[in-house]
């Protein structure tokens, strides 16, 4: 963002919401998506091993259902998880780009031609990113089309569009030409702790911390003014949690 900013070019940035990212994962597309990154057939054997016939409860209070069997989605709770995720996230963005290329003819870039870069994944954060209205449409459709298999769906609700230096030239659509909503000049979103907007300015942010900051501080009033509790341990406590977050702040400003 910093460097558009410096050139006063646009920047499309798509922020995606998986519709309950973790739960829609088919077991067959999981188990695909790893063979084609050449795990050994034994490891592929085991994790498959751990994902059949895999039984769960819904406990409500002291509430508990009956048992049933999960059919889709990666095991909550495993530490294989999140990188059985990122793996399958691998492979999907490899077959969004060339879907992408099949349908354009040459690559996404936002930086340099010759390494390119359209995304950002972090656990089920997705954004996608482009110089142009009607490439990140393409990016889109294309993302829409290759996560079906899977049985990956967007939640469109809360999809959004963030164009920086200047209003959309053109509306970025959904496969059925449903418009993606687009961030307004008077409002904002947040990415893994960081308030965007429109203008690229940090000043949000900065805001944005600092009252969080404030708040934290607010939450342990007791512990201020508790007159058993020696200042010295005070100042440790507001050093390593408050002035930390507070400098944080700042350089994200500065």
């Amino acid at each position: 963002m910093e460097l558009f900013e410096a050139t006063r070019e646009p920047l499309y940035l798509l922020f995606i919401d998986w519709e309950m990212a973790f739960d829609k994962i088919t077991r067959e597309g999981l188990i695909c998506s790893l063979r084609r990154l050449h795990l050994p057939e034994h490891v592929l054997s085991v994790i498959g091993n751990m994902y059949q016939h895999t039984p769960f409860r819904v406990r409500d209070s002291d509430n508990v259902s009956q048992k049933e069997i999960q059919s889709t989605g990666i095991r909550q709770g495993c530490p294989l998880s999140p990188y059985l995720f990122i793996l399958f996230m691998t492979v999907l963005m490899h077959d969004v780009e060339v879907s992408y290329r099949a349908e354009m003819g040459n690559a996404v870039h936002t930086h340099s031609a010759a390494d390119p870069l359209f995304d950002l994944e972090y656990a089920d954060d997705t954004v996608l990113m482009s110089r142009s209205s009607h490439s990140i449409t393409k990016l889109l459709q294309c993302l829409q089309k290759e996560a079906e298999p899977y049985g990956m769906a967007l939640n469109r609700a809360k999809t959004k569009l963030l164009v920086v230096n200047g209003p959309p030239a053109g509306v970025v659509t959904f496969t059925d030409n449903t418009p993606v909503h687009v961030v307004g000049d008077n409002e904002s979103l947040e990415y893994l702790g960081t308030v965007l907007n429109r203008k690229g300015s940090p000043q949000i942010t900065l805001t944005t911390r600092l009252a969080r900051a404030k708040q934290e501080f607010n939450k342990l009033a007791q512990f201020w003014s508790h007159a058993n509790i020696k200042t010295a341990l005070k100042v440790r406590v507001f050093k390593h949690f408050f002035t930390r977050w507070s400098f944080t702040a700042l350089h994200t400003f500065g």
